[in-house]
């Protein structure tokens, strides 16, 4: 299970983004598949799935900052 933070949302067109906490990377991801209501500057778990191109980031779900940072 990967942590990061949300960046941006875009309910209208149905996407988000979250930066990886250890990588520094961003992942797009799909407002249909989170699990919690989340708002841009939450953190979350997430998992990651290979796409043509990229990855997507898939099952966000809130978690504190607290746990987030503890790894």
């Amino acid at each position: 299970m990967r942590k990061g933070k949300v960046i941006e949302i875009h309910p209208e067109r149905g996407y988000g983004f979250v930066k990886e906490h250890t990588t520094g990377l961003y992942f797009r991801f799909n407002t249909s598949d989170l699990f919690d209501q989340i708002t841009e500057n939450e953190f979350v778990t997430f998992s990651l799935i290979e796409l043509d191109p990229g990855k997507l980031a898939i099952n966000l779900r809130r978690t504190i900052a607290e746990q987030h940072n503890a790894s």
